[in-house]
Formats: C-alpha cells, structure tokens, sequence
C-alpha cells in the first residue's frame, strides 16, 4: 500500500472524527440558543482536555514500545511482546481511568460552577468524565489498528462510531427536543459503548500477563509527550476560555461557529496533510534536491490553503445564515483570521523538518511554551477592546509568532533557502483582497449576483497572483513530477 492510500485511510477516520460537529452545526443552531451553543463548547473543551488526561501519553508510549523489539527476536517473543504490552497498556488506563473518572465525580459541581458559571449542571460533567473515558479507548484502539497495519478495520471502526454518534445526536436532539443533555447523552452512548467494545476485544486477542516495567518505561516516554500536547491543546483554547470569561456565552456561541466554519480548512486540508507529512518528509530527505523540493512545497502549501480561506471567508456572511441562522452572521468576521491560522500552522509544520531531521525535540517545546503565553498575552489585551473578534485576531497573531521563531530556528539546525518574500506576498495578499473586497461591497452595498460575481473575481485574482507566483513560467508540471517521484521512490 503506497504513502498515500495509507494516509488517505488514516485520514478518513480523522476527518470522520472531525466533522461530526461541522455536519450538527445546522441542528445545533436551530435548536439551540446562542447561550447553550457557546456552553456546548465548554463540553467540547473539557471532553478533549478529559480524554488526554486519561491517556496520560500512554498512547504514544505504546506506539514505541509495541514495534521497539531486539533485532535477534524470532516470530513468537515479537507477538509475545506485542500482546504483554497491549495488554500492560489496557491494565493501567483501566485502572488510572477508574480513580480519575471518581476524582471528577467528586469535583463535578466545582468543575461546572468554573466551566459553565453554574454547579446545577455537575450531572453532564460526570457524563461528560465517562464520554472521556471511553473515548480514550476509542483513541487507543485506533493506535492498535494502525500500527498493527488493520486498516480496514479502522475504517470500518470510525465509520460505525460517526453514523452511531450522528444518529444518536439526531434523534435526542431533534425527536425528543433535549438541547445539550441531548448532545452529552448522545456522545456518551456512543463513546462509552464503542470504548467498551473496543476494550474487550483487544482484551480477548492480547490476553497475557501484565508488565509493570513496560508500564512505566511507556509512562517514561508518554508523560513528556503528554505535556507537549497538552501545550498544544492550551494553545487551541486559550481564546474560548477567554471569550468565556470576558464576553460570556453569547458571545461564545457565535464564535463556536465561526470556529466550526474554519474546521473545513482542517478538515479538507490540514488533517489529510499532517497524516502523510512525516512520513514523506522522512523519506524525503534521504533523496537528492530534497531541500529545493521543499522549498517549493511550502509556496504551493501556502497558496493552497489561503485560497480556500479567501473563499470561505468571502462566502462566509451568505452561507452562515443559511446553514444557522442571523444570530450568528457575526462569526464571519472571525473567518479569515482562523482559517489562515491553518496556513500558519502547515507552514510551521514544515519548517520543523529540521527539528524532525536533527531530532532536537527540545526546540519545538521552548517555541510552544514561549507563544502560549504570547498568547495568552494577546489574548488578554484583544478580547476585552475588540470582542471575539479580537480573539481571533490574537489566535492568528500567535501561530504567525510559532511559524517565524520555527523558521528562524530552521536555518540554524538545517538551513533550507526559502523564497520568504513569495511566502509573506501570497499571505499578505490574502488579506489585502479580503479587506478589498469587504471594503467595496460594503461601499457599493453589493446583493444577490452582483456579489457572488464580485467574490468570484476577487479568487481569480488571488489565484492569478498565486499561480505566478507558485509555478512560473509554466512549471507546474515539472514540480508535480518531481514530488511523485519522491514519493515513489
């Protein structure tokens, strides 16, 4: 199976995962007010928060550890060590996922008096614990299926998982009128069943002793990795916790939406790309001309998804009242700061191949701790002078911040020659034809098709700009073929 069948099935399950609150986004909004649409985000952010904490890094610990077996090892102590440790695994989440999960009921009402302003609502957060636990052996089976190279069995496993959940959210929260304990209820069936299943299966086919060396050399490599990804989950909700604070629910909601709307760049775009990322890259860099071939990768990256923010962001005030309602025709302001957020982050993405390459870890972990708190800071300055709109300002400001320290960083660990005046004109003129456009159709009071005609002519001009930019003098074709043999290779 080739690099990119692998990642577009990986991707699937991802994407699956993803979209299910983009698909909802419709029943939510009609259903729900904008209050408890921005407390339903509060849910989302405690359910990912939750689930990590109940993986505790175990999740790459067992990655490394399953396939990590002495050369000299024959075919029996290779499937030995491989069910001792999934078995280890599944033993100490059990365990570890029983005292946090009666840690959390014990605080419920603390933890939603701090989350949602009131404790009455400590019955969904104790739902909202379980939903996490099983979510994480849901995560966890995924590790199981992908390392162990069953596929299909994840496609078929996530695709069960996303109609279950969708179906179950549709008859709570539209049949029977449940608001947000519909939605809990809903994600909780779902992910503790699934969990549960998942759980007793790799039980029955890994059945063996329990290792507590392997438990704590995983913990000894998961724990570290834990706290990375949890500098880069605070990253992601450092806005909504500040918008909470500052602005309340209301406010929230609409910026929820305007969240969910971006997620179609993550979507389409991010998650199938970071999924086949590194392992390219790793092969990448093994072949002659790798670093010229990346330097025209991140060109093309970046235009790609900057279009595509151009098109959302232009579209953004027609389709949002459509797909919700007017409340939230406010969210398409925020548009184009989260979703070139995207490009930031893909663009960053790539200039820590020379932290991926040199294997310095550490690097990455300074730059993530530094613009966290330059988050934070810009955060606390934005919101309260310009609203939720600030927020998403501050949000893209700090993944602008995280891609120029990372390319400073890469010239100094592995020096790739990057055209960075293409790179700052392909983003920058995004901008200036979105704040071009907005200006003159609100000047001109632009409806119906001469908008739609104007939006349209605005892209062609980005895509005019991009395609000189990107490929000139007609070397599309060249660079195509040069990346598929790269990858073939």
């Amino acid at each position: 199976m080739t690099l990119i069948k692998k990642g577009g099935i990986l991707s699937f399950g991802k994407i699956g995962l993803a979209s299910i609150q983009f698909i909802l986004l419709p029943l939510y909004t009609k259903i729900l007010t904008v209050e408890q649409y921005g407390m339903l985000e509060m849910f989302t952010i405690f359910s990912s928060i939750i689930s990590l904490l109940f993986l505790v890094g175990m999740r790459q610990g067992f990655s490394r550890t399953y396939i990590l077996l002495r050369d000299d090892s024959n075919e029996s102590e290779k499937i030995a060590h491989q069910k001792k440790t999934t078995i280890s695994t599944l033993a100490f989440m059990l365990l570890w996922g029983f005292l946090l999960t009666l840690v959390l009921q014990i605080f419920s009402k603390d933890i939603s008096l701090y989350l949602l302003k009131n404790s009455q609502y400590d019955y969904l957060i104790k739902l909202s614990s379980l939903s996490a636990l099983g979510l994480a052996f849901c995560q966890f089976f995924h590790s199981y299926l992908i390392i162990d190279y069953k596929l299909k069995y994840y496609f078929i496993f996530t695709s069960l998982l996303v109609i279950t959940t969708l179906t179950l959210s549709i008859y709570l929260v539209a049949y029977k009128d449940l608001g947000v304990d519909g939605v809990i209820y809903a994600s909780s069936i779902s992910n503790v069943f699934y969990g549960s299943m998942s759980l007793l299966y790799m039980i029955k086919i890994n059945f063996s002793k329990v290792s507590f060396m392997l438990i704590l050399k995983m913990l000894r490599f998961g724990i570290p990795t834990m706290f990375g990804i949890m500098f880069l989950i605070a990253f992601d909700i450092i806005d909504r916790l500040f918008i909470k604070e500052f602005l309340g629910f209301t406010e929230l909601g609409i910026y929820a939406v305007g969240r969910k709307i971006s997620y179609i760049v993550s979507v389409s775009l991010t998650t199938p790309f970071m999924t086949i990322w590194t392992p390219f890259c790793l092969n990448l860099v093994k072949q002659d001309g790798h670093k010229v071939i990346i330097s025209k990768i991140i060109l093309f990256l970046i235009s790609i998804f900057s279009m595509l923010s151009l098109c959302l962001s232009l579209f953004a005030p027609i389709v949002i009242p459509i797909i919700t309602s007017y409340e939230y025709i406010g969210a398409s302001d925020i548009i184009i700061w989260l979703t070139m957020c995207q490009t930031c982050y893909v663009t960053s993405t790539i200039f820590t191949t020379s932290i991926l390459v040199n294997g310095k870890s550490e690097y990455g972990m300074y730059v993530n701790v530094f613009t966290l708190l330059i988050g934070i800071v810009f955060n606390f300055i934005l919101i309260p002078n310009f609203g939720f709109l600030g927020a998403s300002i501050a949000t893209f400001l700090t993944f602008f911040l995280q891609s120029l320290l990372l390319y400073f960083i890469s010239r100094k660990l592995y020096y790739i020659k990057y055209d960075v005046l293409k790179m700052v004109v392909l983003v920058f003129s995004t901008f200036i034809i979105y704040f071009v456009n907005k200006s003159t159709v609100s000047f001109f009071q632009l409806k119906s098709f001469p908008l739609y005609f104007f939006n349209i002519f605005s892209i062609l001009s980005y895509f005019i700009i991009c395609f000189s930019i990107v490929f000139p003098k007609g070397k599309s074709m060249k660079l195509i073929k040069e990346i598929q043999l790269m990858i073939n290779a």
